[in-house]
């Protein structure tokens, strides 16, 4: 993690008024949500692996977002990070996702075979296709808070999961990416030899998995997406 104040104890000899953000010109959905009770509610919570409130809300207090787009202004740094700081999470989800409540369930369907359509669409307009998702390794913290051996296990796994048939594993150099809250060193992208299946490692999230290809067939590219996200 970079330097920042977020894991000074010292800030806790200050009340939650002297600690608290401006978010007046803020236009994110934590600013919408944080208000000064919640703070002081919050503040001295931690995660298991040390994520706290002013972790979670940094990059939002440092990035105010756009007058015209509202930004999300917030992080997990773990999967409790959700449970320890839900009554902050869960109205940003919420309000992020059109009114996406806690007790909501994401239905999920990877059978190809069930999608209708898909393999006729016009190449007079569609250049390529893709289908990608984020995933996410249970017992490791979130990129935000990722410590290096932990990217370094999370990439090992990814390394051992390469057996994908027609996703064959290679590796390519990645570009720098720089996370919030995090210093990161370059993502590890893996893919086929036509590069129409891709894994990214360590980006902004764990697994960022990708099927793609030139022109229009979008049923081939979710029945590859669907096989091949079922062996990573």
């Amino acid at each position: 993690m970079p330097f920042s104040n977020t894991h000074n104890k010292y800030k806790l000899k200050f009340s939650a008024e002297e600690e608290f953000p401006d978010l007046s010109k803020h236009n994110n959905h934590m600013a919408k949500v944080l208000t000064l009770d919640l703070y002081k509610r919050l503040r001295e919570k931690e995660t298991p692996s040390g994520f706290t409130l002013d972790d979670v809300i940094q990059t939002g207090v440092d990035n105010p977002g756009h007058p015209f787009i509202m930004t999300v202004g917030c992080v997990a740094g773990d999967e409790e990070s959700y449970e320890v700081f839900k009554e902050l999470f869960d109205p940003v989800i919420q309000d992020r996702h059109g009114g996406y409540k806690p007790t909501d369930k994401h239905r999920t369907d990877l059978n190809h075979e069930n999608l209708k359509g898909g393999d006729d669409l016009d190449p007079k307009y569609v250049l390529s296709s893709r289908v990608r998702t984020g995933r996410s390794i249970k017992g490791y913290s979130l990129p935000p808070h990722c410590s290096r051996g932990e990217r370094r296990a999370i990439e090992k796994l990814s390394v051992n999961g390469e057996g994908l048939g027609e996703g064959a594993g290679r590796r390519w150099g990645g570009h720098p990416w720089k996370g919030v809250l995090s210093c990161h060193p370059h993502p590890h992208p893996r893919h086929n030899d036509n590069k129409t299946f891709l894994v990214w490692v360590n980006e902004e999230d764990h697994l960022r998995v990708i099927s793609m290809e030139k022109g229009g067939n979008m049923k081939e590219v979710f029945r590859r997406f669907c096989v091949g996200l079922k062996k990573v």
